[in-house]
């Protein structure tokens, strides 16, 4: 009776209100959890339940049990990297308005005022999260060796040198001075509202968060985080989220660009030099493609002439190299889900004429279409096409777990992250595949970590 009640009443408002998806661990820690206030208060498990009504002291506190904080100074070596070389000496003598979405004890926040100070700039940062247990920890400022790992260990020295803090019995104490700089606010990703707590934000960082959510979610999320976002301006996902963001969820006013290895999104009409990057690196895509498109016509009028002269007929195979590469008809293809326009998109396949060996190209491009919409039985069929012409096609088995585990099939998703991983160990040591070009350019060890990391999610969410 107990579990049921948690199950069909309890969950549901959490993550009606919070938008996180509960799996069957944190469902036993809630059940233990409404138990154990329900002996504190004397009162029945059923009466306790009562009392947990949206709004409510005893709901927040359920919240507040319910999510997962798991953080420290520094996580994400390469974007942070990229912010110390790339983006914070743009910025050097100015202010720099930054929003930390999910700030959780406050890890993040610090790390980036201590970055964004050593490289000159005037940061204004407010850090928000649902949790008021943890920004408490934030506001107290102990923070144990646990918030440190060896990814961020090269900056460490800057949360001293920044005066963030001082390090002391393998902990770090923090500045209090710092909060004149660093707001914290409690806010919650998931409701309706928009931050009140700040106009406009330079830079917006919503990270390791997003695993929690459905797409419908991280769509509404992006959505709004773009309106609170300064034109030019960027947004920032964990790294090991923003290849599950697929082209429907980004807003229109959002670009998502790749410089190197680190992926974020830019909001258009502003002045952005990696706009300007991207838009050179596709002009130069773009000529490059023209100019091989110009040789093969005069190629073609060659043979043409040739066989004027010869009476010879070109052949199937001279044909074929007439046809479009797949690499263009993919980014044509990106361009068009991006914008949703469906029946365009799936006119541009149709028209694919790829030759038998690439045919499994075109089942993916249309599954690719099809979990857009949202048709997950129809992509399903045409991401397993794909996937029997090409056994070893490890793209579509990541892609087609993730649309899976997106929709509630998490034990369904585990096969396909299991024989991408398969697929992926002989290309480890290359840190290159024939197929890179379909998944933004992360290298394998990327996607064989990263699948390594839902298997085990999947595995603990059946037990």
């Amino acid at each position: 009776m107990n579990s049921e009640l948690v199950s069909n009443v309890i969950i549901p408002r959490i993550t009606e209100v919070t938008g996180i998806i509960i799996n069957p661990i944190h469902k036993k820690n809630i059940e233990h959890y409404i138990e154990c206030k329900a002996n504190e208060n004397k009162i029945s498990f059923e009466e306790y339940c009562n009392l947990l009504i949206p709004n409510s002291v005893e709901f927040e506190k359920l919240i507040n049990a319910a999510t997962t904080n798991e953080t420290c100074f520094f996580r994400e070596k390469s974007q942070f990297d990229f912010l110390k070389d790339k983006v914070f000496p743009l910025y050097k003598g100015k202010k720099l308005v930054i929003w930390s979405g999910a700030c959780a004890s406050g890890e993040e926040p610090i790390s980036l005022y201590a970055l964004a100070t050593h490289c000159g700039v005037c940061p204004e940062i407010y850090a928000s999260d649902i949790d008021s247990n943890e920004l408490k920890l934030f506001k107290e400022g102990d923070y144990s060796k646990f918030s440190f790992n060896a990814e961020g260990e090269e900056f460490h020295h800057l949360l001293e040198s920044s005066k963030c803090g001082t390090f002391k019995n393998e902990g770090f104490s923090l500045n209090k001075e710092i909060f004149d700089h660093i707001k914290i606010n409690r806010f919650n990703l998931a409701g309706e509202n928009l931050p009140d707590f700040f106009e406009l934000a330079d830079m917006i960082f919503i990270r390791n968060v997003f695993i929690y959510f459905d797409n419908n979610l991280r769509k509404k999320i992006l959505y709004s985080a773009a309106k609170k976002l300064s034109p030019g301006g960027y947004i920032f996902l964990s790294v090991s989220e923003i290849c599950c963001v697929g082209p429907e969820l980004i807003p229109p006013s959002l670009i998502k660009i790749n410089y190197g290895k680190v992926y974020f999104f830019v909001k258009k009409d502003g002045d952005n030099p990696f706009i300007k990057i991207s838009n050179e690196n596709k002009l130069a895509a773009t000529k490059s493609s023209n100019s091989f498109s110009i040789d093969k016509r005069i190629n073609k009028l060659k043979i043409k002439r040739n066989l004027n002269t010869q009476n010879l007929l070109i052949t199937k195979d001279e044909k074929t190299t007439e046809k479009r590469n797949v690499k263009d008809v993919f980014s044509k293809l990106n361009e068009l889900l991006s914008i949703k326009n469906y029946s365009a998109a799936e006119k541009l396949i149709n028209s694919y004429e790829p030759s038998f060996s690439e045919q499994f190209y075109k089942e993916y491009f249309f599954a690719l279409i099809y979990k857009s919409k949202n048709e997950i039985e129809v992509a399903e069929r045409h991401f397993v096409l794909a996937e029997t012409l090409k056994p070893f096609f490890w793209p579509s088995y990541f892609y087609h777990g993730i649309m899976l585990k997106d929709n509630g099939k998490g034990s369904s998703a585990i096969k396909y992250f299991e024989n991408c991983i398969k697929y992926l160990e002989s290309y480890i040591n290359d840190e290159k595949t024939d197929f890179d070009f379909l998944t933004e350019s992360f290298n394998p060890s990327y996607f064989y970590n990263l699948c390594k990391k839902l298997v085990l999610m999947g595995e603990q969410n059946e037990d």
